[in-house]
């Protein structure tokens, strides 16, 4: 669990998003749990972002616009070469579950290398 963390968060740091965005932290939690049972990103809403706005004490509302808000600093800042290498559209920030799902399955396919 503790290399699937570092994982994430070093991935997250290459695109260019780092802790001092909530999102940072509610996004690396949202892969995690999506890595951790797939079936978790049918209904983020209803699976993801709850378990998230528990664990932080806040509401579901702010775990979906924090991530928003890291998603969009990492397609204004990160990289774009791992843009294109996560996102096959990397020019249009993709909605919050797309963008969890892609990333979880480029951390899952980074950590079996």
């Amino acid at each position: 669990m503790v290399q699937l963390q570092e994982k994430i968060k070093y991935i997250l740091f290459q695109l260019g998003v780092n802790s001092t965005y909530l999102g940072y932290y509610y996004l690396a939690l949202a892969i995690a749990i999506a890595i951790e049972e797939e079936e978790n990103l049918l209904y983020i809403s209803k699976n993801i972002y709850p378990r998230i706005a528990e664990q932080y004490h806040t509401s579901i509302s702010c775990v979906e616009r924090n991530i928003r808000t890291a998603a969009d600093v990492m397609f204004r800042h990160g990289s774009p070469q791992l843009l294109a290498e996560i996102f096959i559209d990397n020019k249009n920030r993709p909605k919050n579950s797309r963008l969890i799902s892609c990333l979880a399955l480029y951390v899952k396919k980074q950590l079996s290398e």
